[in-house]
């Protein structure tokens, strides 16, 4: 079980990840590495950073961060959007341009600042995942405006 927060708020972004990676076998957990893996990945190019989630192994036989690390060296981007525009394009050639089975999902969060249309820079944030889309279709607010339940397609 992976723990990702990002924060964006009109200050700053904060991001944070726990450290342990998940090892499956037969739908089973097996063990839980806490040595040496890479969850919060920065993107110096841009002043971004990336974080991931889900079961990596489906993905590639290579480590995920050593992965992403190469999809950050190589370029390709030259800001926040076409930087989470590569990974989406790269997981998609990952995935065989498929969604992953159930349980078999990952998602990135790329967080970063970019100039929105109306010239500010601001920051800004990109959930990129593999499984399929939900959207919501239907919310209920209690009497102050909150959102108490949703229902996702």
């Amino acid at each position: 079980m992976t723990l990702i927060v990002t924060e964006i708020t009109q200050v700053g972004i904060v991001m944070i990840t726990d450290s342990a990676i998940t090892k499956m076998q037969n739908n089973k957990i097996v063990d839980i590495d806490n040595q040496g893996w890479q969850k919060l990945l920065k993107v110096p190019k841009i002043k971004a950073g990336i974080a991931y989630w889900g079961m990596i192994g489906a993905i590639t036989s290579q480590r995920f961060d050593s992965w992403l690390q190469n999809k950050i060296d190589k370029g390709g981007y030259t800001d926040l959007n076409s930087f989470a525009n590569c990974l989406v394009d790269e997981l998609n050639k990952a995935c065989k341009n498929q969604p992953m089975n159930n349980g078999n999902e990952v998602g990135i969060h790329v967080a970063g600042y970019s100039t929105w249309s109306d010239g500010v820079v601001r920051p800004t944030f990109y959930h990129i995942h593999n499984g399929h889309g939900r959207y919501v279709i239907q919310t209920k607010k209690d009497q102050s405006g909150a959102i108490i339940s949703y229902e996702t397609k």
